[in-house]
């Protein structure tokens, strides 16, 4: 059985949508530098300990 939804519901459905997509990518962005930061910090530790 399929629910009927209108267009205004739909659209306000793909907008939040989006708003999530966009925060997903912030947050894959931070994490993306984050990770640099921690391949940069272990590889002066590993220079340190040589």
């Amino acid at each position: 059985m399929s629910e009927k939804h209108t267009k205004a519901y739909l659209k306000k459905m793909v907008s939040k949508q989006l708003e999530n997509l966009n925060a997903m990518h912030v947050l894959n962005k931070t994490i993306a530098i984050q990770n640099d930061l921690i391949q940069d910090i272990k590889k002066t530790l590993r220079e340190e300990i040589d």
